[in-house]
């Protein structure tokens, strides 16, 4: 059994979710997900920026070595 898609069910994924957590964004910014079939947002994705990818390294890091 399949659905049709429902844009109203699609979830903003705004906050990163890092070593087993919801973290805030250092600089929130986001990206509309555009629909091919309507050509209209469908959804949001978070962007990080050069520190936000500092901690997901570091946390990474520290689950490797752990």
């Amino acid at each position: 059994m399949t659905s049709a898609f429902n844009p109203g069910h699609m979830l903003h994924a705004t906050p990163f979710y890092i070593d087993g957590a919801c973290v805030a964004l250092l600089a929130p910014r986001v990206f509309d997900v555009i629909d091919p079939a309507t050509e209209a947002p469908c959804t949001a994705i978070a962007l990080g920026n050069a520190d936000d990818v500092d901690g997901v390294v570091t946390a990474s890091r520290g689950r490797r070595r752990g």
